[in-house]
């Protein structure tokens, strides 16, 4: 799929949501853990109907500071919204990995492993679940 999305779109220009949802997926997962889909939130002012496939197209810009202003912010929101779907999707991911290697229980690792994965895991959480 990836090879595919870069015949059509050779360019750097694909929008960061293509990007992140034609990542590559491991072929072990994929026969022992069955994916879920994670729907972001999109404000209803900034959703658009356009195709899947179509580029995105830059919004326009307003004439006035705070309409720009308020445009930015917008964009951020949605940045952060696609961000947060992708991290939670790697969470999951690797939460799968290390379950099917036999690493979830807390014996199998060492004290400083177990350190570094709660301020690792702390941190994730924190992005996910925070407002922006």
């Amino acid at each position: 799929m990836i090879e595919a999305t870069r015949r059509r779109s050779p360019a750097l220009s694909g929008s960061a949501m293509r990007r992140l949802m034609t990542r590559p997926i491991h072929a072990h997962l994929a026969g022992t853990v069955p994916p879920r889909a994670l729907v972001a939130e999109v404000p209803s002012d900034i959703a658009t109907d356009a195709h899947a496939d179509a580029p995105m197209a830059a919004p326009a810009l307003p004439n006035s500071e705070t309409g720009s202003a308020d445009a930015d912010l917008a964009r951020l929101r949605l940045e952060v919204a696609v961000m947060k779907a992708a991290l939670a999707a790697e969470r999951r991911e690797s939460e799968a990995l290390r379950s099917s290697l036999g690493l979830v229980d807390a014996e199998t690792l060492g004290e400083e492993a177990r350190a570094v994965r709660a301020r690792w895991a702390a941190l994730v959480e924190r992005l996910i679940h925070d407002a922006p």
